[in-house]
């Protein structure tokens, strides 16, 4: 609902691509979290309301008390997929923005990162349809640490090997 950020990162924020499946500020924070710290304040400064009819919110969370509560969730993660060429194509243009202001601001250190994060969606996307074949590629991602810095660690490695 809020953002604001140093007018240094303007430069970089500006020109939102509007090809992209990603919201504005969506990009906004992706930019400049390659390359900077970015804080939440904890204190609330805005009161944030919804409605039936927004596009965009926080999802009503209903409490998983019960074991069913909690089995739902679990069969509703396995059904999840996510779109890993659509997450490329957003850290390419990303990467590709981030290389026209390399020589102005050194952002060899973010591109790096950027570039680990892309050959990790790649991994993703490409794993075997045979769940045996898929252990070599899952192991060495989980060996590399990229699962634990660009997913959710072994969760999103056991989900890997489990689809």
């Amino acid at each position: 609902a809020t953002m604001a950020f140093r007018s240094t990162f303007k430069e970089m924020a500006r020109d939102i691509p509007i090809n992209l499946p990603l919201i504005h500020d969506g990009w906004i924070a992706l930019m400049i979290a390659s390359v900077a710290e970015v804080r939440f304040v904890e204190e609330p400064l805005i009161q944030y309301r919804q409605h039936s009819r927004q596009q965009i919110g926080a999802p009503e969370r209903k409490p998983d008390s019960d074991a069913m509560g909690l089995k739902m969730n679990v069969k509703a993660a396995k059904l999840r997929t996510n779109d890993y060429f659509s997450m490329i194509a957003i850290g390419m243009v990303a990467m590709e923005r981030l290389s026209k202001m390399r020589e102005v601001r050194g952002y060899d250190q973010a591109l790096v990162a950027l570039g680990a994060r892309i050959l990790h969606l790649h991994t993703r996307a490409s794993l075997p349809a045979s769940k045996l074949s898929r252990l070599r590629s899952v192991v060495k991602e989980l060996v590399s640490r990229r699962y634990h810095r660009y997913s959710s660690g072994f969760y999103s490695a056991a989900k890997d090997l489990m689809a």
